[in-house]
């Protein structure tokens, strides 16, 4: 199993949402490694967010963890944009 494909179990499978170096250690690589993974795993059509780490009780910032959801409707209106679909989609 490769990166992109334990990436995707991980993050899809499994649900799990997990920092840059929580992912490095689970992939045993680095972490300009999983951003690479990551855009590969984006590539494949997954919706991969990188969310904000939340402050704590003495304000100090968790680190940012990449999670899967759903893409918004901006996202895919964004897409078929991009391409020069917009309309062509529509049914009459």
């Amino acid at each position: 199993m490769n990166n992109v494909e334990k990436a995707v179990d991980l993050l899809v499978n499994q649900g799990l949402s997990l920092s840059e170096g929580e992912l490095a250690v689970r992939l045993d690589t680095s972490g300009s490694a999983v951003r690479k993974v990551i855009s590969r795993v984006r590539r494949k059509g997954y919706a991969v967010y990188l969310n904000g780490g939340k402050k704590d009780s003495r304000g100090r910032t968790g680190a940012s963890r990449y999670r899967v959801g759903a893409p918004t409707r901006k996202m895919i209106a964004s897409f078929y944009n991009s391409f020069g679909h917009g309309e062509a989609f529509h049914s009459k």
